[in-house]
């Protein structure tokens, strides 16, 4: 019996002190990266370009990317699913894999990691607190577009920054599919010219100029839902500054 006894609180000692170990490594992964980690969600301390992906890495190896945008609470990770999970993992689930809204801000499988297809489409909810990509609403014919920057997406060992060219009431349709994943130079050219002219009075086109929109130019699509319909979508298209 007292041989159970002491069995019994080595197991239970070894169960602690494994629970220790394991907060402890976590509180040096967060110290280390520089984030605030709250109800699932990953922010960065500090506006630093400066971010450690091996870091993030540890917390989630789905991290792929950092997108900010000057003038908007926009400043998030972006995550795409890896192979042991369904496309729209993240649609669903926040970065620490709990269930759940806000869920995060995500790209598709059919997109390359390294931003490099001809449009990569990144997803976030219209929260109702703001949060997420919200804010892009901030963009419907024209407001806040004079105030707003430029879109950066960092990646490990490199900063892309793009420059919105317009903002576009759509429908749920998946872009890279529609455009037949723009395999042909009239899929872009189809592309650009939806969304560089007016069909709804909540579309904006802030710059249609040669200069920026080429068509072996590499776009950003960032896509939430709107409040009047549930197969809407706004788009604020973006093209890289090569």
């Amino acid at each position: 019996m007292k041989g159970d006894t002491l069995r019994n609180k080595y197991h239970i000692d070894t169960k602690t002190l494994i629970s220790a170990a394991v907060i402890i490594v976590f509180l040096i992964v967060l110290v280390a990266v520089a984030v605030n980690i709250s109800d699932g969600e990953i922010s960065l301390s500090d506006d630093t370009d400066d971010i450690d992906f091996d870091a993030l890495h540890k917390l989630n190896p789905d991290i792929i990317a950092w997108i900010r945008i000057d003038g908007l609470p926009i400043d998030y990770p972006v995550l795409m699913s890896g192979d042991d999970k369904e496309e729209d993992y993240y649609l669903n689930h926040k970065v620490d894999g709990s269930e759940g809204l806000p869920a995060c801000i995500y790209v598709q499988k059919d997109n390359s990691k390294d931003f490099t297809d001809p449009v990569t489409v990144i997803y976030g909810h219209n929260m109702l607190d703001k949060s997420m990509f919200a804010s892009l609403h901030n963009y419907e014919a024209g407001r806040g577009v004079s105030e707003a920057g430029n879109i950066i997406v960092y990646l490990p060992g490199e900063k892309l920054t793009y420059k919105v060219v317009s903002v576009k009431i759509f429908d749920d349709s998946l872009l890279l599919d529609r455009y037949d994943h723009f395999a042909e130079a009239a899929d872009m050219e189809w592309f650009i010219s939806d969304m560089t002219n007016i069909y709804d009075e909540r579309d904006w086109v802030i710059d249609k100029s040669d200069r920026l929109l080429k068509n072996d130019g590499h776009y950003i699509v960032l896509s939430t839902c709107t409040e009047r319909a549930p197969e809407e979508r706004l788009l604020v298209v973006a093209v890289r500054n090569d």
